[in-house]
Formats: C-alpha cells, sequence, structure tokens
C-alpha cells in the first residue's frame, strides 16, 4: 500500500500544483433561487476542496470525493471543464493504480483463481507490466506442477510474452536494465517452465524450448530435469512410434533389406541417440551441486534407462558409457533431428530398432542378419520445475519404450 500511496501522490502532485482552488462566485441578488445557487456552489467547492486536500496523504478520501464531484457535476459542466478533466483524469489513474495492486496481493497470498481472474484488465491497463508477468508465469507454472493445470493456458501465454519482454531488454525497473546474468538465468528458467507446460499436449514444441532452457548459461542448462523431460519426450512421442511402425513393417529380412526399412531404422537410431545424450547429462548434471544426494533415485533409473539404451546400440556392450558420460557436458549440445557430432558409434553396428522385451531381426549393412535385445523398460522419474525464486510439487508418471506405464518413482527437486 505505501508503494501504491507514492505512486498516487507522484502522478497527482505533478497536476496538482498547476490547478488553482475552484472559484467560488456569488450571485449579485438575494433571491431564492440564488441562494440556492449559493449553496451549489458552497458545496461544489467544499467537495472539491475535499478531493485535492487529500490526495497527498489520504488518496482513498481523495479518490471517494472525486468520484462524488463526477457524479454531481459532470453532466452539467461538461467533459471540457478543467475541473471535470481533471479530477477524471486523476479517478482513472486511482482506478488502474489500484486494480494492479489488486493484483499484486492475491498473487502474494497465492488467490490463484482472483488473480488470473483479475489479470486481462490489468494487463489491458499495463499490456507490457514486465513484473506481473512475470509473477503470472511463476504462479502459474507452480500450479501446475503441483496439479493444478486450470490456468495452463493463460499461463503459457503468459510466460511467452515474458520471455519476449526480457528478450527486447525489458525489466523490472527502467531505470536498471537487468545484467547479463539475471538475464539468462530467468530466461533459461521461463523457457524450462514453458517446456513442462506443453509437454502433455505439445510435447514436440516443449522439445524447442527445453533445447532453449540448455542453451541458456544458468540454472537451466545444468538442471538434469531438463534434460530427463528431453530424453522422456524422444522416447515416449518418438522412439515408441518408430520402433513399433519397424516392428510392424520390417518383420523379415527381406523387408529388412527394403529402403523404406533402412530409412526407419536409420531414423529410429538417430532418435535413440539422442535420448542416450540426454540420459548421459541429466547423469552428469544429477552428480554437481550441493543436493546431488537428492537425485540418487533418479540417477539409478537414468543409469538402468541409458545402458539399456547403449548396448542396444553398440551390440550389447557398454564400452565407453563411462567415458561419454563423464565427458558430455563439454560436448556440443544437439539439435534435435540432427546428427550427434562426433558420432556416438560406428554407423556399421548392426542394431535394430524395436520396443518391449523381445528380440527383433535386424540389418547391417552388408545385409547380414542379426538379432539383439531391444532396450528394457525405462523407467524414468517424475518431472519437477522450480522457476527463479519459486517451489513446485513432482507429478508422479513414468514411462517405457513400449509407451505403457510402470511403477512410478518420485523425482528429486533442484533449488536454483
Amino acid at each position: 500500500m505505501k508503494k501504491l500511496i507514492q505512486l498516487l501522490v507522484f502522478a497527482a502532485l505533478l497536476m496538482t500544483f498547476a490547478l488553482p482552488a475552484l472559484a467560488q462566485t456569488t450571485p449579485a441578488n438575494n433571491s431564492g433561487s440564488a441562494s440556492s445557487a449559493q449553496d451549489d456552489t458552497e458545496a461544489k467547492a467544499k467537495l472539491y476542496d475535499q478531493f485535492r486536500t487529500n490526495i497527498k496523504d489520504h488518496p482513498d478520501v481523495a479518490y471517494q470525493a472525486g468520484k462524488d464531484y463526477l457524479a454531481k457535476y459532470e453532466a452539467k459542466d461538461g467533459p471540457d471543464d478543467q475541473y471535470v478533466k481533471y479530477i477524471k483524469k486523476w479517478v482513472t489513474s486511482y482506478e488502474k493504480i489500484a486494480r494492479r495492486q489488486q493484483l499484486v496481493d492475491q498473487l502474494t497470498n497465492k488467490q490463484l483463481d482472483a488473480a488470473f481472474a483479475s489479470a486481462p484488465t490489468v494487463l489491458a491497463d499495463y499490456p507490457d507490466d514486465l513484473g506481473i508477468l512475470f509473477d503470472l508465469a511463476r504462479a502459474g507454472t507452480i500450479a501446475s506442477t503441483s496439479g493444478n493445470s486450470a490456468h495452463d493456458a493463460d499461463t503459457i501465454n503468459y510466460t511467452r510474452k515474458t520471455i519476449q519482454l526480457i528478450q527486447s531488454g525489458k525489466s523490472f525497473d527502467p531505470s536498471k536494465p537487468l545484467t547479463e546474468k539475471e538475464k539468462n538465468e530467468m530466461l533459461g528458467n521461463l523457457n524450462f517452465a514453458l517446456g513442462l507446460l506443453l509437454k502433455k499436449n505439445s510435447p514436440t514444441e516443449a522439445i524447442t524450448y527445453f533445447v532453449n532452457a540448455a542453451q541458456v548459461e544458468g540454472p537451466a542448462k545444468s538442471n538434469p530435469l531438463t534434460y530427463y523431460n528431453l530424453a522422456d519426450i524422444y522416447e515416449t512421442n518418438q522412439y515408441v512410434n518408430l520402433a513399433k511402425q519397424f516392428n510392424d513393417t520390417c518383420k523379415t529380412e527381406e523387408q529388412a533389406k527394403t529402403q523404406a526399412c533402412i530409412d526407419l531404422k536409420a531414423k529410429a537410431d538417430l532418435v535413440v541417440d539422442h535420448i542416450i545424450d540426454a540420459l548421459a547429462r541429466a547423469i552428469a548434471y544429477s552428480n554437481t551441486g550441493a543436493d546431488k544426494a537428492s537425485f540418487d533415485k533418479a540417477r539409478a533409473a537414468w543409469t538402468e534407462s541409458i545402458t539399456n539404451y547403449y548396448k542396444y546400440r553398440n551390440n550389447g556392450s557398454t564400452t565407453g558409457l563411462n567415458e561419454l558420460i563423464a565427458g558430455i557436458t563439454s560436448k556440443p549440445f544437439p539439435k534435435p533431428g540432427e546428427a550427434i557430432v562426433p558420432p556416438m558409434f560406428q554407423t556399421t553396428a548392426p542394431t535394430t530398432p524395436s520396443s518391449g522385451a523381445t528380440t527383433t531381426p535386424g540389418t547391417s549393412t552388408t545385409g547380414a542378419s542379426t538379432t539383439t535385445t531391444a532396450p528394457k523398460t525405462t523407467t524414468t522419474p517424475a518431472t519437477n520445475t522450480k522457476t527463479t525464486n519459486s517451489t513446485s510439487t513432482p507429478s508422479k508418471t513414468t514411462t517405457q519404450p513400449t509407451g505403457k506405464t510402470s511403477t512410478s518413482k518420485s523425482t528429486p527437486r533442484r533449488a536454483h
């Protein structure tokens, strides 16, 4: 409220000193109508004076007096009257600031439904208010990761807008630009949050934002959950489908030799390589930081998954896996759909995509038939996020290469 009063005082004083006290004129006769006019003039001056003298210390009293003045005299004096114009401008400004302060209070008190109901009107008054947009994005993300998705659509829009404003150079204080570190940390966390919000219904789009988070210096880049979520999307929304297509259409050796099956296998192998890269980064980053013990269970699950995928791509061998994990954070981050450079495996390795704990006939560049075991059930920990100065509760979902649900495991929380 102190800040609200300061804003009102600053805006009002600029106009107050330039505006004289309301002139009082007394009619020249003593008739009844003149007496009535005299009374009305005095009442008008008194009401105006009540408005003017309370602006500095009691803006709420000034606001009510201004509303009363406009109700009584705006229609009579007309919109061009200098006092009407002044009071109306001040009252309108007061109402905008009051609405904004109400929204801030609702967010502070975690009144989420009320806050999101108030937001459209406030943002119509202040469309580029970075502070309001950032707080709405943060509150909506925390709610969503805690199981309340009622405001996801609005939260996604507010988060996108917040990212755009920060990228354009906007700051919370016009006189104090964001430092490069502050900017990167917020952009990383916001992209991570947007990835989480989009993951369920728009997983392909979510990949873009997790990748953005992984490429910006800051907490999100070193957050293991950034890479877990990427691996989860690659597996659930890409690999499972490709493996099923291969198993359905490339059942025989002759079918596997066709160009269609060769291309399908190459696509599946590329996705697996991206899964391995993402899991390696999740494991590597989970071993750093003061909270690494909280990732012990998740790390064990990720290690089981990456071992299965790595053996699948490396002729059943884990040779080189530990070295891959140890050096993964120094390697270039691969863009979705692009080949990983340098390659993880020899291109002639006789591997075959499949799903589930079954064996599938494979192909190689020489045409020799081989049999390889597909990755075992991949247990993945639940997702979780923590944006700047926020906390969240994990949802508990797990996936496996076949797309079926397996036993859920809890996800640790990384604090930033």
